[in-house]
């Protein structure tokens, strides 16, 4: 809280004698500091909470560098998010290297195989196993996006790179599964192996995301990111 000019009187009226001065009626002035204010409902969840309008607003970002910000922030990283943050990252980032065993096994396929002839070989069993599962991780995760596109709205959803990466990455993985399982498209300059070098690419990406949560991780990740932004060639 800001210094506060407080009589002495208000504070201590018992301890403290009583300034009669004519020049002083109220008693001395001294500069005060509040160690501790209470911020009811500061830390609450929902579209009405403070954070949630912060960063729905247009305030500068030095805003959220102050005080009583950090220290909302603070908490409710320690009380809940963090433990969420990490959850979330390390179930993704199991998505993501299973998608990349998956890309990697692939590469070994032979476009002239039938879904039989998959079912023949170790790889092709993997591959059979791993669609199933990657698959299972693009309806979950493309059930959220639309959820999250249905509690914020278009105009605030789309308004973020990360969900337009989101979507096209989880869109992919629908894609790609059955195209591999059916055989369409994996065929000497068929869609689906670009596709799957692409969906690479963007679930690491999306990865990165996650980092940012870390602390030194996240700095050097956003730093680089604006690096990457502010290059002019």
């Amino acid at each position: 809280a800001a210094a506060s000019y407080t009589s002495y009187k208000e504070l201590w009226e018992e301890t403290i004698a009583q300034d009669t001065k004519a020049s002083e009626p109220g008693g001395a002035l001294v500069v005060m500091e509040a160690a501790m204010v209470r911020l009811p409902w500061s830390a609450s969840g929902g579209k009405g909470s403070l954070l949630h309008t912060l960063v729905e607003s247009a305030v500068p970002v030095e805003t959220f560098g102050s005080s009583t910000v950090r220290a909302i922030i603070d908490y409710k990283w320690r009380k809940f998010a963090r433990k969420q943050i990490y959850t979330k990252s390390l179930v993704y980032l199991l998505y993501v290297l299973l998608f990349t065993v998956y890309a990697i096994v692939y590469s070994d396929d032979l476009p002239e195989y039938t879904f039989d002839d998959l079912l023949k070989s170790p790889k092709g069993r993997t591959i059979f196993g791993l669609s199933f599962i990657l698959f299972d991780f693009g309806v979950y995760y493309l059930g959220m996006e639309f959820f999250q596109l249905y509690k914020l709205g278009p105009r605030a959803y789309f308004d973020s790179f990360w969900n337009f990466v989101d979507l096209l990455s989880y869109c992919a993985t629908l894609v790609i599964m059955p195209c591999v399982l059916a055989r369409v498209g994996v065929e000497q300059g068929g869609f689906v192996p670009p596709l799957i070098a692409l969906e690479v690419v963007m679930l690491w990406l999306k990865q990165m995301f996650f980092a940012l949560a870390v602390d030194g991780l996240g700095t050097f990740i956003y730093m680089t990111i604006e690096i990457v932004k502010g290059m002019r060639y």
